[in-house]
């Protein structure tokens, strides 16, 4: 995985590639689950405020224990011996568990954890500083979920 940091000299940019990526992705994805899926139809019947601070304290969370709690761990206390790349699948997997409610959206979402653990990775490798990787996560978190409910919701309904 170093190769991948060594070509983005400025990772904010390597972000904002994902967060386009995701944003696309989810709208995708979105469109490929069921209309009949109960986590769906329950943020359906959400009002913008509240889907808003969803949103904050659910990216602040989950980028909490599936990034900055796991990768500490994984890394820093040495709990198990993984490469780099294991322990970005690992924690992607566990932030698809964390959202299952189909299959369909096990896999989605797993997808995206793996965006979200290479982009810590990569904030965590160039800064040194789970702080700065925790940060800038939280943001493509919080900013991909965000965007992609406004882009659903109220640019491309289906």
């Amino acid at each position: 995985m170093s190769y991948i940091v060594k070509y983005f000299e400025k990772p904010v940019i390597v972000s904002f590639f994902f967060l386009v990526f995701l944003i696309i992705y989810s709208i995708i994805g979105s469109r490929i689950i069921d209309a009949g899926n109960d986590y769906q139809n329950q943020l359906a019947n959400e009002t913008f405020k509240s889907m808003f601070w969803l949103f904050l304290f659910g990216s602040l969370v989950e980028t909490f224990f599936f990034n900055l709690l796991l990768w500490f761990f994984l890394i820093k206390q040495k709990l198990i011996h993984l490469k780099i790349s294991n322990i970005i699948i690992l924690c992607s997997i566990f932030f698809g568990l964390a959202h299952f409610s189909s299959l369909k959206f096990l896999v989605i979402t797993t997808i995206v954890g793996i965006i979200f653990n290479i982009n810590f990775y990569i904030f965590l490798k160039i800064y040194k500083s789970y702080g700065i990787a925790f940060l800038a996560t939280f943001l493509l978190h919080f900013f991909s979920n965000f965007f992609t409910y406004v882009v659903n919701d109220y640019i491309l309904p289906k």
